[in-house]
């Protein structure tokens, strides 16, 4: 693909057309602007973007889901509600998977977390191993890729798409991903960002219904962290 310097600086292009924008998220930045502000956000920069050089263009992107914001990553946009619709409804298709970068080692190098997961008022998700009321179930598939100085990268399998599950899910398991101030407390200082990235994602397309997948290479932090785990091409 062509590269456009007019697209938004921390998301970088993957894909376009006329019913879908998959793209990466760089950490910091805010998939949306939830409180209904003007803190500069991903869905907001897309939609001038795809408005630019038209005056009266009434064109906008929508969201099909988010990342947290300190997340990396790879997100799907859609282009209309209908393409949105169409993607959400075929969500339980959708695969998506993760790097994180842990403390300490899990028990077993790899294995299912599954628990239990509900926001209080304040919006912080709490993590438990019973059923409560007005608790989601949340599972994950982990596998250890690499170890060392205390800390292990791992990537995770999505099995349900809960908010904040990855980190409050290992945080619970008594390894919390690196770089958390929300959910980590001890693991906060050990990273210079929080330690997840969306690394890939495969879904149906709204309109083709050909399965279509895309990929984020692993950012600096990790590489750094874990050279080992990721040789030069």
């Amino acid at each position: 693909m062509k590269p456009d310097r007019h697209f938004p600086r921390r998301l970088a292009l993957l894909h376009d057309d006329p019913c879908m924008i998959a793209a990466v998220k760089e950490a910091g930045y805010l998939s949306c602007d939830i409180r209904g502000g003007s803190r500069p956000n991903a869905l907001d920069a897309l939609s001038e973007w795809m408005r630019r050089g038209v005056a009266k263009s009434r064109a906008c992107a929508w969201l099909v889901h988010r990342l947290d914001r300190d997340t990396s990553g790879v997100m799907l946009f859609a282009k209309s509600r209908e393409a949105r619709d169409a993607l959400q409804a075929s969500w339980g298709e959708t695969e998506k998977k993760y790097l994180a970068a842990i403390d300490g080692a899990m028990p077993e190098p790899s294995g299912r977390l599954e628990n239990f997961l509900r926001e209080d008022d304040d919006f912080f998700v709490h993590c438990m191993d019973r059923p409560a009321p007005g608790a989601k179930s949340a599972a994950l598939e982990y596998s250890t890729l690499a170890r060392g100085r205390g800390r292990s990268l791992v990537e995770v399998r999505l099995v349900t798409g809960r908010k904040n599950q990855i980190r409050v899910q290992f945080a619970h398991a008594g390894h919390p991903v690196l770089g958390d101030a929300k959910y980590g407390r001890r693991a906060r200082a050990q990273a210079p960002r929080l330690m997840l990235h969306a690394l890939s994602i495969s879904f149906i397309h709204p309109s083709t219904g050909e399965r279509m997948s895309f990929s984020a290479p692993a950012p600096p932090e990790f590489r750094r962290m874990f050279p080992d785990a990721f040789p030069e091409d």
